[in-house]
This record gives C-alpha cells, sequence and structure tokens, in this order.
C-alpha cells in the first residue's frame, strides 16, 4: 500500500506511506489552538486544515502555506468566536 496521509490535533501532519515505510513530509502549526479537521483536494497536493481559531488554511503536502480564508469576524460578524468543525472541497468549474 502506498499513499500519503493527514492527521490533525495541535499541528498538522503528512505522512507517506510505501508498503510497510512510514515517512513523515510535514509538520505545521497553521492555527492557534486546535485543528479540528483536515481535507484533501482532488490529487493529494493541496490539504486543507480548520481550526478552533475559525481559519481555513490550505497548504500543500509537504508544508508550504499556500494561502489563509478569513475569520468569520473579517466577513462582519462582530466579535463572536467561531470553530471550524467541517469542510468539503470539490472538483469543479
Amino acid at each position: 500500500m502506498s499513499g500519503i496521509i493527514a492527521t490533525c490535533g495541535t499541528k498538522v501532519e503528512t505522512w507517506s506511506l510505501n508498503g510497510s515505510q512510514i515517512e513523515q513530509l510535514s509538520s505545521t502549526t497553521p492555527h492557534t489552538g486546535r485543528v479540528n479537521v483536515v481535507q484533501w483536494n482532488h490529487n493529494n497536493q493541496v490539504l486543507a486544515a480548520a481550526g478552533a481559531d475559525g481559519f481555513i488554511t490550505l497548504n500543500h503536502f509537504k508544508g508550504q502555506m499556500l494561502g489563509k480564508l478569513p475569520t468569520p469576524k473579517d466577513v462582519g460578524f462582530a466579535d463572536e468566536r467561531f470553530s471550524v468543525l467541517s469542510l468539503s472541497l470539490s472538483v469543479g468549474a
């Protein structure tokens, strides 16, 4: 079996699986607080991570930060605190 997996908690980590060999590719802390969920894009090159800080970050599978979506506060939700608990990506135009 081969592939790439991602784990989350206080960090986002990616791992390469090749037969019985497991190699860590990256370990990042893209959020302040807990990371609640990670989701790969359609070709496993970009990993989206959502955290208790209300941000969704996009990272290359080797750990490079590609972008950060705004917090709900940035889009007009006053001073309410949000924690992103789920996310879904779709492929399309």
